[in-house]
C-alpha cells in the first residue's frame, strides 16, 4: 500500500471523498500492517472515531482492493484479510490458529512478472493475478500438538 500521504494524493485524483473517517483507515493499515480483518481494522479505529460502521470500514477497504492498494484475501466464505503487502507473493496459512504468513515466489520456484496469456484448453487466459494458499501448522502450533484437521 502506498504511503498515507500517496495513498490521499491518489484517492483525490479519482475524486474519492476523504472523511476523517477513511483517513484512519488508512492510518490503521499503514500501521498495523499484516493481514487485517475488516472488523480488526474497525476494533483499531473506534476509539478514535466513536460514530464509526461496520460498513464504512467495508467500504473502504473495498475501495483500497479495487485500487490495487490492498489485497483481499478469502480464507473462506465467512472470513476476509486485507493484505497492504501488494508485491507478488503467496501466503501459507494455519489450519489452528488461523494467522496468515507470507511467502515469496521464490521459496515456490515460482516467479511471476505481471499480466500474460497462457494456454488454457478451450483457448487462451490471460493472467490478471496468481494466488497460492498452503495450508498446514505454524511452528507455534505444531509445538503444541493440534490435532489433525
Amino acid at each position: 500500500m502506498l504511503s498515507v500521504p500517496a495513498l490521499l494524493q491518489r484517492c483525490r485524483e479519482r475524486g474519492v471523498k476523504l472523511t476523517p473517517q477513511r483517513i484512519a483507515i488508512f492510518e490503521c493499515l499503514e500501521h498495523r500492517q499484516g493481514h487485517l480483518s475488516a472488523e480488526e481494522v474497525y476494533q483499531d479505529v473506534l476509539p478514535r472515531y466513536p460514530t464509526l460502521s461496520f460498513a464504512t470500514v467495508y467500504n473502504t477497504l473495498q475501495l483500497l482492493t479495487e485500487m490495487g492498494e490492498v489485497h483481499e484475501l478469502i480464507v473462506d466464505e465467512l472470513r476476509r484479510r486485507y493484505d497492504v503487502n501488494t508485491d507478488p507473493h503467496h501466503h501459507a496459512i494455519c489450519r489452528k490458529c488461523h494467522r496468515i504468513f507470507d511467502v515469496e515466489p521464490a521459496v515456490l520456484g515460482t516467479a511471476w512478472a505481471g499480466p500474460e496469456t497462457v494456454d488454457v484448453v478451450g483457448g487462451g487466459f490471460r493472467v490478471e493475478t496468481v494466488s497460492v494458499e498452503l495450508t498446514g501448522l505454524c511452528s507455534a502450533c505444531e509445538r503444541t500438538g493440534a490435532p489433525a484437521g
